[in-house]
């Protein structure tokens, strides 16, 4: 699934949906051609700041023993019948972040795990936190495209109360069906990330797959 061309369909469609992703400012490059044909990379910084609306909104999530803030801009998709559809970007480059908790939305795909299990907890809970806030209620669907945002069935628990409620709310797709395509995260890292915040549900089922794939 390529989210961009959904949500520009869903623009043209005019579908009432809204859109999530992480607010990426680094990791952006030049691409040139030299004289002897090789190719080489020139690092950009992209300035995002008139690109997007500045929501003004903030939530905060729990992260090891401290909370990380995460703010919202947004940017409009229009489609060819003036229907909008709002895109949430999110943030932690803010000044009460500590250094660390500021780079998590710096760069796509951190090769550190718990940078991974960190951003995924931005994306999912931090996400559902800014929904509500921002006033985007009377959502049905929820669609994860790919695994990333799938911390986002752990802050939909506590309002659906139990997983059979809570499957009906949620569709998921992947781009590929390939085992090396899906990332795994060890005991470790989540216990160190979560610390003793992953619902009873939740680990339960973590350990039928864990028993199922032995």
């Amino acid at each position: 699934m390529l989210s961009g061309d959904t949500l520009r369909s869903a623009a043209d469609l005019s579908l009432p949906v809204v859109g999530i992703t992480m607010l990426y400012s680094g990791g952006y490059f030049y691409q040139l051609i030299t004289q002897d044909g090789n190719q080489v990379e020139k690092p950009i910084r992209w300035d995002f700041l008139d690109s997007f609306e500045d929501t003004k909104k903030v939530v905060r999530v729990p992260l090891q023993d401290k909370d990380i803030a995460i703010k919202a801009w947004r940017y409009i998709v229009h489609g060819v019948t003036g229907h909008e559809v709002p895109v949430l970007l999110l943030d932690t480059n803010l000044p009460e972040n500590e250094p660390w908790q500021r780079k998590l939305t710096s760069a796509l795909y951190d090769a550190h795990k718990f940078n991974r299990v960190s951003q995924e907890i931005i994306l999912g809970m931090g996400g559902i936190q800014l929904l509500d806030a921002l006033g985007y209620g009377g959502i049905e669907t929820y669609h994860m495209n790919e695994g990333h945002s799938a911390f986002l069935t752990i802050e939909l628990l506590k309002r659906y109360k139990t997983v059979e409620a809570l499957k009906q709310h949620c569709v998921f797709t992947t781009h590929t069906p390939v085992e090396a395509g899906h990332e795994r995260f060890d005991e470790e890292v989540m216990t160190n990330t979560f610390r003793g915040r992953i619902p009873a549900e939740i680990s339960a089922l973590a350990a039928r797959a864990r028993a199922s794939s032995t």
